[in-house]
């Protein structure tokens, strides 16, 4: 994951993405790195997304209100991205409902909803 960074941020690249959140990211700011990380599936600490300044990719309005909750009790905003199920059926917000879900997301304290994706 270090190895990389440092040539996507010298190609003027703000953000880089990762699958999940692992503990090989944590090292990449004590490395000088300043890009910040979408983490992809892996939501499980979202301590991490604060402490780190990761990004989420949001799939569910629960995992939603959890970082929202978060990001109140620590007086922060977080961004997040939203993912839309176009048909795979895998992950992410039903697309009839992803306007709704929107909505509500950015509506929520604490969060930024900054951009939105459909798959990877």
């Amino acid at each position: 994951m270090v190895f990389g960074i440092p040539f996507l941020e010298k190609t003027g690249s703000p953000k880089t993405g990762s699958q999940t959140r692992s503990p090989g990211m944590i090292p990449s700011w004590e490395a000088g790195i300043n890009s910040n990380i979408i983490v992809l599936f892996d939501c499980t600490d979202i301590t991490d997304f604060f402490d780190y300044k990761l990004t989420p990719v949001i799939h569910d309005i629960r995992t939603a209100r959890e970082f929202s909750k978060e990001a109140i009790s620590r007086k922060q905003k977080i961004s997040v991205q939203m993912k839309i199920d176009t048909g795979m059926g895998r992950i992410g917000f039903d697309k009839e409902k992803a306007v709704s879900a929107a909505v509500e997301i950015s509506e929520m304290d604490g969060i930024e909803l900054e951009g939105l994706l459909s798959h990877f």
